[in-house]
């Protein structure tokens, strides 16, 4: 009965230790940080998408611009295939846009794993979309708190203070045709 009772307890600090764990809002876990979304060339930022509001870098413009082969702090680069994709940013929520799929299949994975799309929907993932993924910063520290987010798009003030980063990535045919990073001021979103 003693060994039972230990395997229970231990059990539920497990469970405790994973919920813990969901909730980050550090830069781990799931949320991404402000890192990513700069450019980087073979591991090193060369361009911080978030050196000032309302900015933005296509991928394909600023390496040709600057004569070289511009990626995500994941490694993610233009020609890169979405099983690549969906493999780097595994557990990260992402939100589908398209012309080619079903509203309803698009709704159905918005805020999810972009990887349960590509294993899930291999023929729909074949065709044009856009994946993003996004981070809000209120004051300078990144969240996903959708509570504390919805209070500081009604807070002029706060918003002020605040960012809005993304990156899109454009797939066609199943492969990355161009990212796009962006940092706006939150109040400019639709989100």
């Amino acid at each position: 009965m003693r060994k039972c009772q230990i395997i229970v307890f231990f059990i539920v600090i497990l469970f405790v230790f994973t919920a813990c764990n969901n909730g980050n809002t550090n830069g781990g876990g799931s949320l991404l940080a402000k890192e990513d979304f700069d450019v980087y060339q073979e591991g090193t930022s060369v361009a911080l998408a978030g050196d000032r509001a309302n900015s933005s870098v296509f991928f394909s413009i600023f390496a040709d611009e600057n004569q070289m082969t511009a990626e995500t702090k994941k490694g993610i680069r233009i020609g890169d295939p979405i099983e690549k994709l969906a493999e780097q940013y595994k557990g990260v929520p992402s939100y589908l846009y398209s012309t080619g799929l079903p509203e309803d299949q698009e709704l159905a994975y918005d805020g999810k794993d972009f990887a349960e799309f590509v294993s899930k929907e291999p023929e729909a993932a074949a065709k044009e979309y856009t994946v993003t993924y996004e981070l809000y910063a209120i004051s300078g520290q990144p969240t996903d708190d959708s509570e504390k987010i919805e209070a500081m798009l009604q807070d002029t003030a706060l918003a002020a203070d605040s960012e809005y980063y993304y990156l899109t990535f454009f797939v066609q045919g199943g492969v990355v045709e161009d990212i796009l990073v962006k940092v706006e001021d939150p109040i400019l979103t639709d989100r």
